[in-house]
């Protein structure tokens, strides 16, 4: 009985501590939806319900890859592929490049209009709140009044991490007004969150279609199939789940 009470003391404790990052919930006022994505894949697997959730709602969505992805190991398995099937070796700038072709294409087909998809060159791995709070504050200047959205800052990936470390410190000093922290798709079970937005109604081919764009085997065309190549359970746990959560 004494464990189970301790169990939910801290539970209990744990979402407060959880809920200090979030102001409040976000009103439906707002025009424009902004996503900072850490790497190429995050803004389809983690953030792809939200996007269309925001798109469905007649909301502008702007997407902002924060980094081109240059730190995957995918990166020599695609050599490796590429010189079985007597293929030309790629450097690692062209591996970033074809990620960020993933991203684009994947955000196109969310719905993502071309001239709002932007693209940083943030080292991969080694993120600072230093570096994408500027990123953020810049685009909040721009589009005053926009929903923010991040990964959450309690993702144990510290790339992830570091977007929410930096967004909440804009929420604290009131340079940002709304903003909301996603949970990664293979920690949904494991993650306590205060809200969700599911893939809209008739949006279910469209979600299918920017997670099948990871999965492209195209070397003529620049494609390596690197998004599923390097996480393919997220892929298969983020269709059955159709869901963004979000705290």
């Amino acid at each position: 009985m004494v464990k189970r009470r301790l169990k939910k003391i801290i539970l209990l404790l744990t979402a407060i501590v959880l809920l200090a990052g979030c102001r409040q919930l976000p009103g439906e006022d707002y025009e424009t939806s902004i996503y900072y994505v850490p790497h190429p894949d995050d803004e389809t697997l983690s953030m792809g319900p939200s996007i269309l959730y925001n798109i469905d709602q007649g909301k502008e969505v702007i997407v902002v890859l924060l980094s081109k992805g240059r730190a995957s190991k995918v990166f020599y398995s695609v050599n490796k592929k590429l010189e079985k099937e007597q293929y030309p070796a790629i450097t690692l700038e062209q591996f970033g490049e074809s990620r960020v072709a993933e991203f684009r294409k994947a955000a196109a087909t969310l719905g993502v209009q071309e001239e709002n998809i932007y693209v940083y060159d943030v080292e991969d791995g080694a993120f600072t709140v230093e570096e994408v709070m500027p990123i953020i504050e810049s685009f909040s200047k721009k589009y005053p009044g926009a929903l923010h959205n991040v990964m959450s800052y309690n993702d144990t990936h510290h790339d992830h991490a570091t977007t929410g470390e930096a967004l909440r410190n804009l929420l604290k000093d009131h340079i940002v007004e709304n903003g909301l922290y996603h949970l990664p798709i293979q920690r949904h079970q494991k993650m306590l969150y205060r809200g969700s937005y599911a893939v809209p109604t008739d949006f279910d081919e469209r979600y299918q279609q920017a997670l099948d764009v990871y999965a492209n085997w195209l070397p003529e065309e620049g494609f390596y199939h690197i998004g599923q190549s390097s996480v393919k359970s997220y892929f298969e746990r983020a269709i059955l789940s159709k869901e963004s959560r979000w705290h």
